[in-house]
């Protein structure tokens, strides 16, 4: 047989498999968190080739000291999960874990991060094929874009000190999500010490926990928590959550934690010693689009009619909003999460949307019921003097 013989036969028994895979990363090129804060990176891989391929996908950490890349955790082409070198004893704690989403979607969450987590995070794709002989055989790899993540370290007080750190949750936040303001107390000893906290919202106070577990709603917040639309509970020796269930508009705005420590006195009342406030963060929330759109094309509708003229009395069901017409003015408006009602008849080419009714209870979801800590005071005489 020629040379010519066996290159063709060669030829005739190989195939050549396209490159078709996708790796990509489209999230912030960077974030600025502290440390105990929570991450989550998302990457995308994909493979469009015909050929049965399995793919497994890295998450990796190039840290500042770092001469190469380090594998922070691994989902495998058998769909098995396995930690990097170094990453073992935080992926047992539950402190590293890796999911897929879907189809294409790679999950990284790193519930607490460290200051040892800093550098830039990065997805590696790896596609696979199985020979006859069972063995594995690389086809294709791509590398996605880093994320640069700093990390701030959070430093100890000094003895007799503390500190206070305020995280709200992140937006866009729209009307109806759940929105959580979290304080956190950094103190030296902590067990030993004695805190109360008070949430504040534009510098008025919204809720308050006394040292001795008593919790206190200001203001129209009473209502609400006996609504169950919000809460406030010590969730640890260092943290404290406040909870609005359905948030609102009137919701947003610049909130603090003001903490004091405080002694305990012979007769078991408390004594403040020394304040520290948080620093300010602002909440944003806005209005649900849907909603805002349904009432925009209803009040188009109804200045429409009104210029074609109106019967006096008319009642108008659109969308499931229901609004009922007195003598060519508006003079109630009922949606499935507002009433309003005016005393005197408005304006026959304005429809005002406010927000809820004070005869009318909200109708979003209500918090989960949590139990008061046991032992815990009831007697607001408790409270630090």
């Amino acid at each position: 047989m020629s040379a010519t013989d066996i290159g063709d036969d060669i030829d005739s028994d190989c195939e050549v498999i396209a490159d078709t895979l996708e790796a990509s990363y489209s999230g912030s090129p960077s974030q600025s968190l502290s440390e105990g804060d929570p991450l989550q990176l998302e990457c995308q891989v994909s493979s469009q080739t015909f050929q049965h391929t399995h793919l497994s996908v890295t998450w990796f950490l190039h840290g500042e000291e770092d001469e190469i890349p380090r594998p922070i955790i691994t989902l495998d082409k058998d769909l098995t999960v396995k930690p990097g070198a170094g990453f073992e004893d935080g992926y047992r704690a539950g402190l590293i874990s890796m999911d897929k989403v879907e189809d294409t979607t790679y999950r990284l969450k790193m519930p607490q991060v460290q200051q040892s987590d800093q550098g830039k995070f990065f997805c590696k794709a790896i596609e696979w094929i199985q020979d006859p002989d069972r063995s594995w055989t690389q086809i294709a790899h791509k590398t996605t874009t880093a994320c640069n993540v700093e990390i701030k370290r959070i430093v100890a007080p000094d003895a007799g000190s503390f500190s206070v750190h305020l995280k709200a949750s992140k937006g866009p936040l729209q009307e109806g999500d759940e929105l959580d303001i979290r304080c956190s107390v950094n103190a030296q000893n902590l067990p030993g010490h004695f805190f109360s906290v008070t949430w504040l919202k534009n510098q008025q106070k919204v809720a308050h926990i006394g040292s001795s577990g008593v919790l206190t709603m200001f203001d129209s917040y009473k209502e609400r928590e006996n609504a169950a639309e919000m809460r406030a509970v010590k969730t640890s020796h260092t943290d404290y959550l406040l909870t609005i269930c359905s948030a609102r508009a009137e919701d947003q705005g610049q909130y603090q934690c003001e903490v004091w420590q405080e002694n305990m006195n012979e007769d078991g009342t408390f004594k403040k010693i020394q304040k520290q406030m948080s620093s300010p963060e602002t909440v944003s929330i806005t209005a649900k689009e849907q909603q805002k759109g349904v009432l925009k094309w209803i009040c188009e509708d109804l200045n429409e009619r009104f210029n074609t003229g109106m019967p006096r009395g008319f009642n108008y069901h659109k969308h499931n909003v229901r609004v009922q017409l007195m003598r060519n003015s508006i003079s109630q408006v009922q949606t499935p999460t507002n009433l309003l009602s005016s005393q005197k008849p408005g304006s026959n080419k304005a429809l005002k949307i406010n927000e809820h009714g004070s005869n009318r209870k909200r109708r979003g979801h209500s918090c989960p019921m949590t139990a008061r800590p046991q032992g815990a005071a009831t007697d607001a005489n408790q409270e630090a003097t």
